[in-house]
């Protein structure tokens, strides 16, 4: 990169997460907060509120010490009939207006990128509570860190791109809903059943779902490192390229489930049942597959390096 002149790295936080080397030659920026956000299905960026955006930049500063603001061109154009308009978005110029009259007010400091210093924060500054409001609309883009839904229903919406953090949606059945690239790290999902939807590329470490039933849920690239999956019972789905890294799977059922290229590193797998299943091309180092169910299983190419088959069917 800096034989081609490049000084800086602009990612976001889950793609480039911390710590950064602050000596390094190539300086990090990832975004972690956006005024707008790209609608796949519209192929239009559309603008969101100021709290939204604030909410972000809040849970930045307490989870990374810092928050880098993303700004797109088109979200501040006019849309008709799903074209940009050379008119300014006067509403999203409002609400830009907005935010930065709320990040003066409570005394945060906007710095240019040239200007860059890295200072420690010695406490953490809270999530505000009036911008994460549990009782708000479950949409797409939320801010709803420690909320409790259970009891909500929870069908056919979308939560995409979302902060859910240490949320609560244990004992519900969910139907088709849209979790991709959601933040949900330590969330109680215990005993919740749950068909259709997506965890696609979802950061779910940590996270509880212990006795939970899923079907045709698509786990494609998520990360599940630690988390409590015992007895999960996961069917006609795919995980392919998911992270398992250190999860407790003990007594599990996966059934007509892809896991080609995931990483099930120090996973527990005690009792499990992967019967049938493709595990071509997966990491699986140090993994406890003691007494678990492995008839017709493949391992092509798969790295078993450390692992216990002792007593396995």
């Amino acid at each position: 990169m800096k034989e081609n002149g490049v000084d800086n790295l602009s990612s976001s936080v889950l793609n480039d997460p911390i710590p950064y080397d602050i000596d390094s030659e190539i300086q990090h920026y990832p975004g972690s907060a956006f005024t707008g956000i790209y609608n796949a299905e519209e192929k239009l960026t559309q603008g969101v509120n100021h709290q939204e955006t604030f909410t972000q930049i809040q849970n930045s500063l307490t989870n990374n010490g810092f928050a880098v603001v993303t700004l797109s061109v088109p979200e501040f154009a006019k849309v008709e009939d799903q074209n940009y308009l050379n008119e300014i978005n006067d509403i999203q110029i409002n609400e830009l207006e907005l935010l930065l009259e709320r990040i003066q007010s409570e005394g945060l400091e906007i710095r240019p990128i040239v200007e860059r210093t890295i200072t420690h924060i010695e406490k953490p500054i809270p999530v505000d509570e009036k911008v994460s409001n549990c009782n708000g609309i479950l949409i797409q883009s939320s801010n709803l860190n420690g909320c409790d839904f259970r009891h909500l229903t929870v069908q056919q919406i979308d939560l995409s791109h979302s902060n859910l953090i240490e949320t609560n949606f244990s004992g519900l059945e969910i139907v088709n809903v849209n979790f991709a690239n959601t933040i949900m790290s330590k969330s109680n999902l215990t005993n919740i059943t749950m068909s259709g939807g997506s965890f696609e590329n979802a950061k779910l470490d940590k996270i509880n779902l212990s006795n939970s039933n899923l079907q045709e849920v698509n786990f494609r690239g998520a990360n599940l490192s630690e988390g409590n999956l015992k007895n999960f019972e996961y069917m006609n789905s795919d995980a392919k390229e998911a992270s398992f890294v250190g999860a407790d799977l003990t007594g599990s059922t996966f059934k007509g489930v892809g896991l080609a290229k995931t990483d099930f590193s120090n996973a527990n797998l005690f009792e499990s049942d992967l019967s049938g299943i493709n595990l071509a091309d997966a990491i699986l180092k140090n993994v406890n597959f003691e007494n678990a169910k492995l008839t017709g299983t493949s391992f092509l190419k798969a790295k078993l390096m450390g692992s216990t088959l002792k007593g396995q069917i």
